[in-house]
């Protein structure tokens, strides 16, 4: 019933949250930098989103409410964030120790950064949080293993948008 987005009508781009009619509408952040894409966690209490604060591309998560802004990510670039359905782990895409690809970092930040594979981008869950799907370097599909990143396959050249049990 309320739906998040970034809008530049304060100058630069913040996160906004409004009323699904479109009435409502109030300002989460207010920081010079971009912040970005913002993104529910399954259980509504959290949003992640990628901001420029920290002068590159970085995941942070903050509370629905905008309270307990946190950098989530440290890196090169990393963005287009994306929770499991358990909302414990966040995927993204971007840099990190010079290597391109997609990874996987505790929402609680109280693991590491895990490496799932070198890519592109566009991460997407499985509904069991097993697997992820994303595109590569050549725009095909790939399946990795989150556990581990051992089984990889290359699908179909395109950009997984969802995935259905």
């Amino acid at each position: 019933r309320t739906i998040a987005f970034n809008s530049d009508r304060d100058g630069d781009e913040d996160i906004y949250l409004m009323d699904a009619d479109g009435s409502n509408v109030r300002q989460l952040t207010d920081h010079p930098a971009g912040d970005f894409v913002p993104v529910w966690s399954p259980d509504g209490e959290r949003l992640a989103f990628a901001s420029l604060r920290s002068g590159s591309y970085q995941v942070w998560v903050m509370n629905a409410d905008g309270s307990k802004q946190e950098q989530l990510t440290v890196g090169p670039s990393a963005g287009f964030p994306v929770w499991s359905s358990t909302g414990d782990q966040v995927a993204f895409d971007g840099w990190l120790n010079e290597t391109r690809g997609v990874f996987i970092v505790d929402a609680n930040q109280e693991e590491d950064t895990k490496f799932l594979g070198v890519g592109g981008g566009w991460p997407v869950w499985s509904p069991d949080d097993d697997r992820i799907a994303f595109t590569n370097h050549d725009y095909e599909i790939v399946v990795v293993d989150t556990y581990g990143a051992d089984a990889v396959n290359t699908l179909q050249v395109g950009f997984p948008v969802s995935w259905h049990r």
